[in-house]
């Protein structure tokens, strides 16, 4: 009895995300915020939601603008640790597999930190605070004496998934001795890990798979576009793409050579990106293309968390629609500080 086994497996962890998705934050609603006509009409308007928990303790209706991103990034920390936490036993190492970006992110803001000769308090509010790299364990690996004995302290608290990832990051920044060469090293290891997790996740939820197969997709894609912005072969290029996606890399090295980005995505019809193709034949900017494949991820997450229950997708799709959710959120907010046109928040939060 299959579906008297999905009830038993899901039935918790699913009840318990279709309660945090009740939560998101609709479409019309983030609308109605990006029109907003300041900093504190947006506060207002987000102390109407569950982030009000966050934002009472970085000063309630009177925080301070500099502290929104910090209660934004907090709620979004709670949420995530929450979600693993309800996640059956057998398949909370996937999940964290699927979660690691927030991981990696407070690797990369500690490395970034002690480059700047910058105090733990100054990024304190940056950090998300969820997982093996905690604030507390941050705040003692910020006490090393250079990034490489900091990443080494990391390293040795990590689980065993991650050191791997964390020595290969080592490795990139002694060579390089620059946090960007550590920030697209762990970004590459972060997919690989994605795509080992992949491996087993096609045998529990094949749509599942197809969307963390078209998150590599997108990451390989975004790696073709920049190196040919930059002149750089595609045979170099190859080191940087990750095998897992729904292109294989014959499918790459086709994208790489064509005659133009309108051309590469007439032969990539995984993604629908026609809006975002309109963009950017206007102004040739890449950032729309990234967009495009983002939202349409996205929308297919939505379709998931739809149309599917007592699943292991229920609890993959929240993922990404929460980090659409925060993604959005920090636009908006920081369009209030920015020049950003109305234009470019429209699309960006569509």
């Amino acid at each position: 009895m299959p579906g008297f086994r999905q009830a038993l497996k899901y039935g918790y962890s699913n009840a318990r995300v279709k309660a945090m998705e009740s939560r998101l934050i609709g479409k019309d609603a983030i609308e109605r915020m990006a029109k907003s006509k300041g900093i504190d009409e947006l506060i207002a308007m987000l102390y109407e939601t569950e982030y009000k928990k966050s934002m009472i303790e970085f000063g309630g209706m009177s925080i301070k603008e500099a502290m929104l991103d910090a209660a934004i990034s907090k709620n979004m920390a709670e949420n995530v640790a929450k979600l693993v936490a309800i996640t059956p036993k057998d398949e909370k190492e996937l999940v964290r597999a699927v979660v690691s970006e927030w991981d990696f992110y407070n690797i990369v803001l500690l490395a970034e930190a002690l480059d700047r000769k910058m105090r733990f308090e100054a990024i304190e509010s940056k950090i998300i605070d969820y997982g093996p790299f905690n604030k507390q364990a941050i705040r003692e690996a910020m006490k090393k004496e250079s990034i490489e004995s900091a990443l080494a302290y990391l390293a040795s608290i990590a689980p065993f998934t991650y050191r791997h990832a964390i020595s290969q990051g080592i490795e990139a920044y002694k060579r390089e001795k620059s946090t960007l060469a550590l920030l697209n090293e762990l970004e590459h290891e972060r997919y690989l890990m994605l795509a080992s997790a992949v491996k087993k996740i096609r045998n529990i939820d094949w749509s599942v798979a197809k969307v963390l197969r078209l998150d590599i997709d997108m990451h390989n894609i975004v790696e073709i576009l920049i190196g040919r912005s930059e002149g750089i072969e595609f045979e170099k290029l190859k080191g940087q793409l990750v095998e897992g996606g729904m292109l294989d890399m014959k499918r790459l090295s086709d994208a790489y050579n064509a005659s133009s980005i309108e051309e590469m995505f007439k032969n990539i019809r995984e993604f629908d990106i026609s809006k975002s193709l309109a963009l950017y034949e206007k102004d040739r900017r890449l950032v729309h293309i990234e967009i495009g494949m983002a939202q349409h991820i996205q929308a297919m997450s939505a379709k998931l968390l739809r149309h599917r229950v007592l699943s292991f997708a229920t609890i993959i799709a929240y993922v990404y629609l929460k980090k659409s959710e925060i993604t959005k959120l920090k636009v908006i907010a920081g369009s209030k500080r920015y020049p950003l046109t109305a234009e470019e928040v429209e699309e960006m939060i569509a």
